[in-house]
């Protein structure tokens, strides 16, 4: 019987310490795990920021198109068919940039159809935004039509 105890006084050592050592790998996991999910989730919400910093700048246009026909001509006449437009908002690292495009000339909108010498003319306007240094993007397209004047 002393044999047996003198022989099995390390076992419980060896024992707490596989245990201990099976503890630690199962912490780190979870810490690694964590550090993955909470990565994952400011990301997501990156994500979210730029797209409604995106459509915020693209709203802004088209409030400002409306009051403003300025630019539609500018496009139109322009040699790549393309105009850049400037926002008035102010965010820090995130850089934007938007563009009005002219596509193509053709019927104009129902309540013009009555009038022969009323066009539609197609737009594009694109809207780009970017956070700096993180490389969440959100590109925002609308289509715009403008009633004029055939020229």
């Amino acid at each position: 019987m002393k044999n047996s105890i003198k022989s099995q006084q390390g076992a419980t050592l060896v024992i707490s310490l596989i245990m201990l050592l099976l503890f630690m790998v199962i912490s780190i996991s979870a810490v690694k795990s964590a550090n993955v999910e909470e990565r994952m989730a400011s990301n997501s919400q990156y994500d979210i920021v730029i797209y409604h910093t995106a459509y915020s700048v693209l709203q802004q246009h088209v409030t400002n198109l409306k009051q403003n026909n300025e630019p539609f001509v500018e496009a139109l006449s322009a040699n790549n068919k393309k105009q850049k437009l400037v926002d008035k908002l102010s965010i820090e690292k995130v850089e934007r940039d938007s563009e009005l495009e002219y596509l193509s000339m053709g019927a104009p909108p129902p309540q013009f159809s009555l009038s022969k010498d009323y066009a539609g003319y197609r737009y594009k306007l694109q809207t780009r935004a970017k956070i700096k240094n993180i490389g969440a993007l959100s590109t925002q397209t609308v289509g715009l039509m403008l009633a004029a004047p055939k020229s």
